[in-house]
């Protein structure tokens, strides 16, 4: 296959607001049971796709119609924000925004009954109307959310401008209008798509080779078939079939796997990668998706891929007790890579009490005990299901996940002091939308009273470098002093002299050890105050 003639990506497709229940099992017909969970989140074929792409970095545009409402406005508005161009989404006047009611249950898999709204009004007069934008395109993609006229349309006038042309055949439609296959570059389906598709039952690895070539005789040149954990069957005009391996990870939830695959295959295309070595990335990607709950939000961005390829690449040298640790169940969906302090807390607790109910007693080392002592001061929420709780509120939220564990840790009380202790906040999420989580968080806030101590606790522990960063941060810094008075007369050191003589003579030496670090703190501010002129 040619190179595309250009890397922009142009989305033909649909836009529809996720409704998602997670809970332990599917109902049975007629039975009601309880939920786990709820997010409510952008999504569609079109949009998720788009957003993929454009998590890679791609020059992606938008076709597509939402409702006029409320549903029409967050979808884009999220997509604004994933930095998918959406010049070419209009509003319906007749239709509503679609919505897909999805259930997720304890294994990760999903059941969606989606109500398609507005996207049905993707005719051909749509694709007149942006002609000029497709035939600049490098990468068209399309789905089956939309009506298959306006499909046809597109991809007939893509071929005619030498546009690569990719087809995810979604849902699974019986009466797909077969003259599209022969104008499709590549078509990527999975097992009952290619089952509805070529009338072949899907058994196996085996039957998905059969599919794919007959597929490959309806005149696509290219033919993708996934199959989740078994790998992908492909095959295209001059080469045979093959099965690619995939990564296999654990699952917390598989909504919108396929979308992620298809989005991050265009963004690879586009870029002149070479279609095998394009599925492999795309796959990667896709296996990485499933191990994060939502849609949009458990697509990888760039920043995060680095991350992750340099972690990969770093020695670890972990603290003996950390290394026998092991989460309990409930954290095994978490992303524990990114702990609140609330669940070091829980993790450690949970460790310490393990100790005590041993027979033989293991004696804790003096580091998991002062961590412990930290942790447990420092945490704001007293147990796992506060947690879970305010992790669901940034689910569908475009933060990553340290971003998370930050506004947690240090729960700020505005949005400028969120964005002031965490910079990277800064263009990333309005001040009134930052504002609304902020006040939920504080909400389900259970232990501890403070604003600024996380701040003040750098310097009490001795972590220079945070202190640096906080000198730096006027705002912060100015407020930060506020909690330390300094006194300017000998009766202010005579009462702290007093103070100490009461905790030793009372024998309380943890309150003594932590008062001095207090006022070595306060020495310090002293001088600072001084420097800075506050």
């Amino acid at each position: 296959m040619e190179p595309p003639k250009s890397s922009k990506i142009v989305v033909f497709g649909s836009v529809v607001q996720d409704l998602i229940s997670y809970t332990d099992r599917f109902p049975k017909p007629g039975e009601s049971i309880r939920g786990n969970a709820f997010f409510a989140g952008s999504g569609g074929k079109g949009a998720n796709q788009a957003v993929a792409s454009a998590k890679l970095g791609a020059d992606v545009h938008l076709i597509a119609k939402v409702g006029d409402d409320m549903f029409g406005e967050m979808n884009l508005k999220n997509l604004t924000k994933e930095g998918v161009n959406v010049d070419a989404v209009t509003k319906s006047e007749n239709s509503q925004t679609a919505t897909a009611t999805i259930t997720v249950d304890g294994e990760g898999e999903n059941s969606i009954v989606v109500f398609l709204g507005a996207n049905m009004e993707m005719t051909a007069d749509v694709v007149e109307k942006n002609k000029e934008l497709i035939s600049s395109a490098g990468v068209v993609v399309a789905q089956s959310e939309v009506p298959r006229e306006g499909n046809y349309e597109m991809f007939q006038y893509a071929k005619e401008h030498n546009v690569t042309t990719i087809l995810n055949p979604a849902p699974a439609d019986p009466k797909i209008d077969k003259r599209t296959f022969s104008l499709i570059d590549i078509i990527c389906t999975n097992e009952n798509e290619a089952e509805m598709i070529t009338g072949i039952k899907q058994k196996d690895v085996e039957t998905a080779k059969k599919a794919a070539e007959a597929m490959l005789e309806f005149g696509c040149k290219i033919v993708i078939i996934t199959l989740g954990s078994k790998g992908i069957v492909t095959v295209s005009q001059d080469t045979p079939v093959e099965v690619i391996p995939v990564n296999k990870t654990k699952a917390v939830d598989t909504t919108g796997a396929g979308d992620c695959f298809v989005g991050s295959l265009a963004a690879f295309i586009a870029r002149g990668i070479e279609w095998r070595e394009a599925i492999k990335c795309a796959a990667n990607l896709a296996s990485l998706s499933v191990t994060r709950k939502g849609t949009q939000a458990s697509y990888w961005n760039l920043e995060e891929i680095q991350m992750a390829s340099t972690s990969a690449n770093t020695d670890t040298v972990i603290e003996e007790d950390a290394a026998e640790i092991r989460f309990p169940k409930e954290f095994e969906v978490s992303n524990c890579d990114a702990l609140l302090t609330s669940e070091v807390f829980l993790l450690l607790e949970h460790r310490r009490q393990q100790s005590e109910q041993k027979d033989d007693i293991e004696e804790m080392s003096e580091v998991f005990i002062k961590t412990l002592s930290y942790a447990r001061r420092l945490s704001r929420f007293k147990n796992r299901e506060t947690i879970r709780a305010v992790r669901a509120i940034f689910a569908e939220k475009n933060f990553h996940k340290f971003e998370v564990a930050q506004i947690a840790n240090l729960c700020p009380e505005s949005a400028e002091e969120a964005k002031a202790l965490i910079p990277s906040l800064e263009n990333k999420i309005e001040d009134a939308e930052l504002d609304e989580i902020l006040k939920e968080v504080q909400a389900k806030r259970t232990m501890g009273g403070w604003k600024l101590e996380s701040a003040r606790f750098l310097i009490m522990v001795g972590f220079p470098v945070g202190a640096f960063w906080l000198f730096n941060q006027p705002k912060i810094f100015k407020e930060f002093m506020k909690g330390y008075k300094v006194p300017d007369s000998s009766s202010g050191d005579k009462a702290i002299a007093d103070f100490k003589e009461q905790l030793l003579a009372q024998k309380r030496k943890d309150e003594y050890e932590s008062f001095l670090r207090e006022q070595m703190a306060f020495e310090e501010a002293k001088k600072i105050r001084a420097q800075h002129g506050i």
